[in-house]
């Protein structure tokens, strides 16, 4: 396959809503969109979505462009690639530094293979599921009285699992609250790598209150302090961070740092990567789940996709678009029923790209070629 022009476009989609988290507050959703352009007529969507500022990993949004503007994308337009493997091994693999620019850069040619082969893109991923959960999460507020309106109104639209974004003094009181008045909920809770090894008082405490899992509490290189508390408490720790390939899976398998991935494509820089790292964890009897960073319509689709996968065996954690964003960049909007999400099976995303939209909100457009 023939990739002859290939557009950068940024877009800034409105929030209805700012979501904080232990990193900082995301006040508006400014992403970047990638189209491939092949020699026979094709286009392809993919999603980068790189924020303003560094959170885990670097990148950012405009360090993201300017790498792909001068370097990756010289390297891919006018060149022909036989596959995924291809293009992964001639040109995505040098730049393993920099996840969240090059995913969708794989995202757009997926896009392209699942409409060359006129086939669902979930198909060409092995998904077999045809409805999946979905978990919604709930930022940090110092409101309490905010944070039980939320999770009542996520309880009447029919979630099973709720996740809330904690951080240090913001953990055990939000959790007690919670608890005290949803007794029977599935509730996670994430950390965002916030607290140090000698935070453990507090996730013994936490362990008191049948709590689903307790997401990344520290920061991704302490593997030897997750798998400490997990030994120490009974509530599954699930890494996030901490997971960037599917070597990093297997030593945190190994050590006993978790029993819970969340395996987050962007954080992996690759679609075929977290196959891969699914793949070892179905084969281990490691609950994983799909993961998101506030993307875009487009960006939605391809962790949909994915969570069709059969070891894919709790909640989603991704929103409805509707639930943070004004406006979105897909047809239909991407949207739950009863907390479930159907898995579709249309030719390609299995949703139709409004570039109506994407003209509207788009901020820069650069254009490889």
């Amino acid at each position: 396959m023939k990739i002859n022009k290939i557009d950068l476009i940024t877009v800034n989609l409105p929030l209805k809503k700012s979501l904080r988290v232990s990193f900082g507050t995301i006040e508006n959703r400014e992403t970047l969109i990638i189209k491939f352009y092949t020699d026979d007529g094709f286009v392809g969507y993919g999603e980068s979505p790189l924020l303003k500022f560094p959170i885990s990993e670097p990148e950012t949004i405009s360090s993201g462009i300017d790498l792909l503007k001068s370097k990756i994308c010289p390297l891919i337009v006018n060149k022909t690639f036989d596959d995924i493997l291809d293009l992964k091994t001639k040109v995505l693999a040098k730049y393993s530094e920099n996840p969240v620019t090059k995913i969708g850069l794989e995202g757009a040619f997926y896009h392209l293979m699942a409409l060359k082969k006129k086939t669902y893109l979930g198909k060409l991923f092995g998904a077999t599921n045809t409805i999946v959960q979905a978990c919604e999460t709930i930022g940090i507020s110092d409101d309490p009285e905010y944070i039980l309106t939320e999770v009542e109104k996520f309880i009447k639209k029919g979630y099973k699992r709720l996740k809330i974004k904690i951080a240090p003094n913001r953990d055990i009181k939000v959790v007690k609250i919670i608890r005290k008045k949803y007794k029977d909920l599935e509730l996670a809770v994430d950390a965002n790598a916030s607290y140090n090894a000698n935070h453990p008082k507090i996730f013994k405490e936490l362990d008191k209150f049948n709590i689903a899992m307790i997401e990344q509490p520290f920061k991704a290189q302490e593997l030897s302090a997750h798998a400490k508390l997990q030994v120490q408490i009974k509530t599954p720790v699930c890494l996030d961070e901490s997971i960037k390939s599917l070597s990093d899976a297997k030593k945190a398998i190994k050590m006993g740092c978790c029993k819970i991935i969340n395996i987050k494509p962007a954080r992996i820089g690759s679609y075929y990567g977290s196959i891969e790292i699914h793949n070892f964890c179905f084969e281990n009897n490691i609950d994983v789940f799909a993961g998101g960073r506030l993307e875009s319509g487009i960006g939605k689709v391809f962790n949909l996709a994915l969570a069709g996968l059969p070891g894919y065996n709790l909640p989603i954690d991704m929103s409805s678009s509707l639930e943070y964003f004004s406006d979105d960049i897909i047809d239909p909007f991407f949207d739950t029923v009863g907390g479930s999400i159907n898995i579709p099976n249309n030719v390609g995303l299995g949703f139709e790209v409004n570039e109506e939209k994407i003209k509207k909100y788009t901020t820069d457009r650069i254009t490889i070629e």
